[in-house]
Order: structure tokens, then C-alpha cells, then sequence
């Protein structure tokens, strides 16, 4: 579960009402439970059901990146992500860098970011 929706991330709301954009936050996603260079912290590879992403360079845990994986490298598939207004999508691990993977956490505005 997207931490900042009812984990222990900062900024952390308490309804839907309170996600500014509740079609590109999402809700859950499936995790890596091992460390992916580039998209995983250092010891976070983990899968807790609680997903901490931190703000770039500041990355922590990652989306499922073992789905349609090209050539065999669990590390470059997608995972799949439902959102707060209900729809299902997928994003590739490729999409996670750069702090695409924040972006998909926050659920406020980008002026709340701690």
C-alpha cells in the first residue's frame, strides 16, 4: 500500500478526498522484495505491503519491476498499480526513474512536498 495513504509516510491523508489527483495516485501495487540498482534504496529490498518512496535522489522501495520482463530481467519489467479513483494500470521499470515513482505516490500538490 502507497505509504503516504495510510502507511507512515509524511503528508499522510486521512480520505480520498484529501488526493488532489486521485487518477495518478495510486492505492496498491505489487514490490520487489529485492533491491534494484537505480530504483531500490540500500537494504530496502523488502516487500512489506507498506510502500515507502522517497522523494529523488531519495528513492526507497520500488514497483514490481517481474512482469513481461524483456529478455528475462526481472529487474526491467512492469508492475501492476490500482489507483484512488479505481482504475488499473501498469508501469515499466524503466518509468520508476527519476522519481516517476514518486510522482505516482504523492497524493497532495508538488508546493506540499516536505
Amino acid at each position: 500500500m502507497n505509504a503516504f495513504l495510510g502507511g507512515d509516510g509524511q503528508g499522510m491523508v486521512s480520505n480520498e478526498y484529501e488526493v488532489r489527483h486521485p487518477a495518478y495516485v495510486f492505492v496498491f501495487s505489487e514490490e520487489n522484495s529485492w533491491e534494484v540498482p537505480g530504483l531500490t534504496g540500500s537494504g530496502c529490498g523488502i516487500n512489506d505491503n507498506n510502500l515507502r518512496i522517497g522523494i529523488p535522489p531519495d528513492i526507497v522501495d520500488c514497483f514490481a519491476t517481474y512482469h513481461n520482463p524483456p529478455g528475462r530481467d526481472i529487474n526491467k519489467g512492469s508492475a501492476n498499480l490500482v489507483f484512488v479513483d479505481g482504475h488499473v494500470d501498469s508501469i515499466k521499470a524503466e518509468e520508476q526513474k527519476d522519481g516517476g515513482n514518486f510522482k505516482l505516490a504523492w497524493p497532495r500538490e508538488k508546493s506540499d512536498i516536505p
